[in-house]
């Protein structure tokens, strides 16, 4: 998938119009959007072939094309840590609970914490620290955990 970051900006702006759930699928792939996030499966996952064991780098496509990407709510700038000097809140690999603080996005000298919307692994930080970020911009990937 080269534009997954494209896909997951484009489908949460979708995830702010009011359904609760919404599926679309190719040939490829079958995107779920509903409250609680996004899933993206490729087509070969979903069929009985996809038992199959994959290279690394198979294994981390097919990671991220289930990740839940969490996007900014708010306009601002992204802190990973809680101060200058304290340690991130979130690495990745790092296992996360739902609700977990992932980061702060600050918004007019407000810090407004960013909650996981679900409990998985951390695949990928998106956003630079201290950076400035857009409402709907994709921060994390997190990969939900099953069950």
């Amino acid at each position: 998938m080269k534009n997954i970051d494209e896909i997951l900006k484009l489908l949460n702006a979708l995830a702010e119009f009011p359904f609760e759930s919404m599926e679309v699928s190719t040939q490829e792939l079958t995107v779920k959007v509903s409250r609680g996030g996004i899933t993206a499966i490729p087509a070969a996952s979903q069929s009985p072939a996809a038992g199959k064991e994959g290279t690394a780098s198979e294994v981390q496509e097919e990671q991220r094309a289930r990740a839940i990407s969490v996007a900014s709510p708010i306009i601002g700038v992204f802190y990973a840590a809680p101060s200058p000097e304290e340690t991130p809140f979130v690495n990745v690999g790092d296992r996360v609970n739902a609700g977990q603080t992932l980061c702060i996005v600050e918004a007019m000298k407000l810090m407004n914490e960013i909650p996981s919307p679900v409990a998985g692994t951390v695949l990928k930080v998106l956003a630079a620290d201290g950076g400035e970020v857009e409402v709907g911009q994709p921060l994390f990937l997190v990969e939900a955990s099953e069950g």
